[in-house]
């Protein structure tokens, strides 16, 4: 987890007049340099904390969705209720795929159970989204 920045949304980020490392206007949210405790305690329970690969890695913000892929014969609803996940949406492309959520709605529960998914029968992977800011190539094309 970094320690040099949060992200919040961009209504409370607003208020809070600290430097904007990154924007990602789709889902609303800014990812800001600082801590949270700088915020009220209002906003500051309202933040997301920022992650990183590696140390040099872009940092990334995780939504709290997932994405799996499934086995073609297992039964994906009965075993993300289980593990304590449900389907948000599954994408007409790939339909033993789908997006899922904590069933709590917790980015962390999300997080924190991703290994018991990951290792569930049926389930061939999980990917958490997480969101970085763009960078482009250093080699004059853009």
């Amino acid at each position: 987890m970094r320690r040099d920045c949060f992200a919040c949304r961009d209504d409370d980020a607003a208020r809070a007049g600290m430097p904007v490392m990154a924007a990602f206007p789709a889902e609303g949210l800014l990812m800001l340099a600082g801590r949270p405790e700088t915020l009220e305690d209002a906003d500051a329970a309202a933040c997301r904390p920022v992650y990183a690969l590696a140390e040099d890695a872009l940092p990334a913000i995780p939504t709290g969705r997932v994405f799996v892929q499934a086995a073609k014969n297992s039964d994906l609803a009965d075993t993300l209720a289980t593990l304590g996940f449900k389907i948000e949406s599954v994408p007409p492309y790939a339909p033993h795929a789908a997006w899922i959520v904590a069933a709590d709605g917790s980015i962390g529960t999300a997080l924190s159970k991703l290994e018991g998914l990951i290792a569930a029968d049926g389930i061939e992977s999980a990917e958490p989204q997480m969101l970085r800011p763009m960078s482009y190539r250093d080699d004059g094309r853009r």
